[in-house]
């Protein structure tokens, strides 16, 4: 009988400890998330920057306007948005071949939590690019008013390996009835960034 104490001291005892290590672990995996925002910043800029202009580029005959508007939504979508983000590790494994262990290890941190989107994306000068709110995009209000768009975009975080000459990042794009998302493979060649590869996970 006198053991029943003592085991109910020791349970609260490992309760604690659990719950100790969970909030060591959340509170840690919070400050790798921000320090791999900050140390992407610069980085991230140049990548979306690359991308969203070799879309432009290679679409030009779907603007029929001399102004480009390229709606993003301002905060970040962690892996694949259409999966609740804390799943992100055990979810389908990033498609391509030849993305290293650091690129993957950057990518999984930088998309632990959704965060704001701090980058200066530059496009060619008939585009610009308006970052709005996931209630905005989301409004027909607001999209009527941003005709001139093809719908909007929301960016993962990205993810490069140690060298900086790789990055993967993943994107969806709505417009109306249309719309993919995919993860997109890009590598620094001759002093910029260019779409090595793209693997759709939906389309319609």
């Amino acid at each position: 009988m006198g053991s029943n104490p003592n085991r109910k001291a020791r349970v609260r005892r490992t309760a604690i400890l659990i719950a100790g290590c969970f909030v060591v672990a959340f509170v840690g995996t919070i400050l790798l998330a921000l320090v791999e925002s900050y140390r992407n910043d610069q980085d991230e800029s140049d990548v979306y920057s690359a991308y969203l202009s070799q879309g432009l580029d290679e679409d030009t005959h779907d603007w029929s306007t001399d102004r480009i508007e390229v709606v993003v939504q301002d905060q970040t979508a962690g892996g694949n948005p259409m999966r609740w983000s804390w799943l992100l590790p055990f979810d389908r494994p990033i498609p391509f071949r030849e993305v290293s262990s650091s690129t993957k290890l950057s990518f999984w941190v930088r998309n632990r939590f959704r965060c704001r989107i701090r980058a200066q994306i530059h496009l060619p000068k008939r585009a610009i690019v308006v970052l709005a709110r996931k209630e905005q995009v989301e409004s027909r209000v607001f999209m009527a008013q941003h005709a001139d768009a093809m719908g909007y975009v929301v960016l993962s975080g990205v993810g490069f390996n140690r060298e900086r000459t790789q990055a993967i990042f993943y994107v969806d794009h709505f417009c109306g009835l249309c719309g993919g998302g995919r993860y997109v493979l890009m590598e620094m060649r001759d002093g910029r960034w260019v779409i090595v590869d793209e693997h759709y996970t939906w389309i319609s």
